[in-house]
């Protein structure tokens, strides 16, 4: 049993540092974080000051899965593998303003289209999630094949595939539009890999043909469930 003069000692003690750290959470330096605000992030204090500094509109971290970790390594080894080119013909009268709303509407909706991947100076690969990006987009003069005065569709395709991604600038996506003859448009979707696979590039087309056919409306949808959620899921199973 403590004295009572030697309980109170320690309970003055207890009030100053509460009292500091109150000070301390009220004061500009408050606003710094730690690794406990980011659960899902496998970085000491060091690491994460540096990618909070790195990126400073960022509003999330978490490490990679397995699997996304296997192909960020064989992407870091060959940027180009990973990369991945859509191709789409689009027949009819089409408005590139409201389709270029469309893709940026998606690219909100979506943390993952957000996204960036790093790890040097890191102990382990990590992804990191922007408030907001610029997807980059480009409108082509119309395509008219190799012997015409405009640009060859095969060669913008080539050209294309040439210009991997950096992985740690986002976004990892950009569109590209060509007109054509009678009404007839190709588009040029590069993505990769990381943000995109068999089972979620039909969600992401289909935001992106609601959001053309009704901005307004896509605007109050609700949120896109994030990629960390799956996360926090796998990294909850027991590994055997």
């Amino acid at each position: 049993q403590l004295p009572e003069d030697r309980v109170a000692t320690l309970a003055d003690s207890f009030q100053a540092r509460l009292s500091e750290l109150i000070v301390h959470c009220g004061g500009v330096e408050g606003t710094r974080r730690t690794p406990s605000d980011y659960p899902l992030a496998r970085l000491n204090q060091e690491e994460l000051d540096r990618t909070r500094t790195a990126f400073p509109g960022l509003v999330g971290i978490s490490h990679l899965p397995p699997m996304q970790e296997l192909f960020y390594g064989v992407s870091l080894a060959d940027p180009k593998l990973g990369y991945e080119q859509w191709l789409f013909r689009i027949e009819g009268p089409l408005e590139l303003a409201r389709l270029r709303r469309a893709w940026e509407h998606v690219t909100r909706r979506h943390e993952i289209l957000r996204s960036a991947f790093l790890s040097d100076g890191l102990s382990r690969p990590h992804r990191v999630v922007l408030d907001a990006v610029t997807l980059p987009w480009t409108e082509s003069e119309p395509v008219t094949g190799p012997d015409g005065a405009g640009p060859d569709l095969e060669a913008m395709l080539a050209a294309d595939l040439e210009q991997p991604f950096v992985l740690s600038r986002p976004p990892l996506s950009r569109v590209t539009v060509i007109p054509g003859a009678a009404e007839v448009h190709h588009m040029i979707w590069g993505t990769h890999h990381l943000l995109i696979d068999g089972w979620s590039w039909p969600l992401v087309l289909a935001d992106l043909t609601s959001a053309y056919q009704d901005i307004d409306g896509a605007a109050t949808a609700p949120r896109a469930p994030g990629y960390d959620r799956y996360v926090r899921w796998l990294s909850a199973r027991d590994v055997e």
